[in-house]
């Protein structure tokens, strides 16, 4: 089986609590996502696709072999660096609300504070 994942980057709004580069945030829905669970698993056979390319994705990592094009925004620009200042000023989760433009692409299987 494979289950694919859709490209577009309305499909995972509302926003939800969880990590970038191991600081929380309030950004896109991950493809797989827990938060405060107990005893879960992604089993059995199969393929998880993304479908992640350079038109939905791949371009917001700043890389020209991705479809990034000089003047082009990127994650590199925007959403990471105001991420990383926000948790440098020790600001609350719920104030770390990224938006649209910050560029934090959605992460494939996000398990927040789950065991």
């Amino acid at each position: 089986a494979v289950l694919k994942f859709s490209n577009n980057p309305d499909d995972y709004v509302p926003f939800v609590r969880t990590r970038w580069e191991g600081l929380d945030a309030i950004n896109y829905r991950p493809l797989i996502y827990a938060i405060n669970e107990t005893n879960i698993a992604v089993t059995g056979n199969g393929l998880l696709d993304g479908q992640a390319d350079n038109e939905s994705w791949w371009w917001m990592k700043e890389k020209e072999e991705y479809g990034w094009e000089e003047g082009m925004s990127s994650q590199y620009q925007t959403g990471r660096p105001k991420l990383m200042e926000m948790a440098e000023k020790n600001l609350p989760i719920e104030q770390r609300l990224l938006q649209k433009e910050d560029l934090l692409r959605p992460q494939f299987i996000n398990p927040v504070n789950c065991t």
